[in-house]
């Protein structure tokens, strides 16, 4: 499955240095870490620690965050965020949440619980961070999980100190229901648009492709190549298509609307994910976070990937997959005037 490309923020932190007879003190800010934790940089767009918090439940792939004073230092508590004393009974259950308060989940509930292990800093210190046996089954990495929190460890135990339990079987061996695989080999998408593009708005402009480009006479690599487009070379970008391969996956937990061991495939990426279930084509009922699912892999097709429609200066015009490219509707790098011959 073909995911569209998001442009990544650029993280900076600004420093400041002045005398002073009294002791400076640190400024709380919000960090995130994309590496499980071992290392933290400043999240500049989220200014109080309410934005810092929100951010930590949106359930960013591969992402922490946390509020602190310092990159290495620990997390402040989510439950001194100011408006969290305006709704002292909201839980925090997610397990993509940076620093979860494990007193804040009810007590009276005696069973296994899923657990997540702190950064490099706290290894031994094990927090409490949802219910839901699947969930922390794909996040782990440690002890025979999917793996879908790349370097976290994540265990289904009784506590805190104890043990970790065994998976369950369903979730380790899954066993298929009988399913409809959908109709076609390829699907398409319109990739994710920006807000400001919904309706047309936004024409790509002329940008410059990096490196030597092959582009073929269709969308599918097993077509004639028309030409290369030299590295440097200022083009026009055109249409743009999505294409993918169903991809076959397991549900492993019952949850509505799904139940533990259906078929899905997932077609396409929009902005929402749409699946083939039960027959038919479903948009905006599947996220990773609804619903945990063992995923086969990817196969590969010689049209799948993003394609990209370029038109030449000497008239030339063809589609370069998955081409290495400035965005053309993002910062420019370098200026480029497309001037045909």
């Amino acid at each position: 499955m073909f995911r569209a490309l998001m442009a990544t923020l650029a993280l900076s932190a600004l420093c400041a240095c002045a005398r002073s007879e009294q002791p400076l003190v640190a400024a709380e800010q919000c960090y995130q870490s994309v590496d499980g934790g071992a290392t933290w940089s400043v999240h500049s767009d989220a200014q109080d620690m309410d934005a810092c918090f929100e951010l930590s439940n949106s359930g960013q792939s591969n992402t922490l965050f946390k509020w602190a004073i310092a990159a290495d230092a620990p997390a402040i508590d989510w439950a001194s965020r100011p408006t969290a004393s305006a709704n002292p009974d909201y839980v925090d259950a997610s397990p993509y949440a940076a620093d979860p308060a494990s007193a804040d989940y009810a007590a009276e509930d005696p069973g296994p619980a899923c657990y997540r292990q702190n950064g490099a800093s706290d290894r031994e210190r094990w927090t409490r961070v949802g219910d839901r046996e699947a969930q922390c089954f794909a996040q782990d990495t440690c002890t025979g999980g999917m793996g879908n929190r790349p370097g976290r460890c994540y265990k289904w135990a009784m506590g805190a100190d104890a043990p970790a339990l065994p998976w369950s079987a369903t979730l380790t061996d899954p066993q298929p229901h009988a399913h409809m695989p959908p109709p076609d080999r390829v699907y398409e998408s319109t990739g994710e648009v920006s807000t400001e593009c919904l309706d047309g708005g936004c024409e790509p402009r002329p940008t410059r492709v990096p490196v030597a480009t092959p582009i073929y006479a269709r969308p599918d690599a097993r077509a004639p190549v028309v030409g290369t487009i030299p590295a440097a070379e200022c083009v026009q970008p055109g249409n743009a298509r999505v294409l993918s391969t169903p991809r076959r996956g397991i549900v492993l937990e019952t949850t509505e609307p799904f139940t533990a061991g259906e078929v899905i495939y997932m077609l396409y990426y929009d902005g929402d994910y749409t699946i083939w279930w039960r027959g038919d084509a479903h948009g905006g009922i599947y996220s990773p976070d609804s619903v945990a699912v063992r995923w086969d892999s990817e196969t590969d097709d010689p049209r799948t990937g993003l394609w990209v429609e370029y038109a030449r200066a000497n008239g030339q015009r063809g589609w370069a997959r998955n081409p290495p490219q400035e965005d053309p509707w993002g910062p420019q790098t370098e200026p480029c005037t497309f001037a045909r011959q």
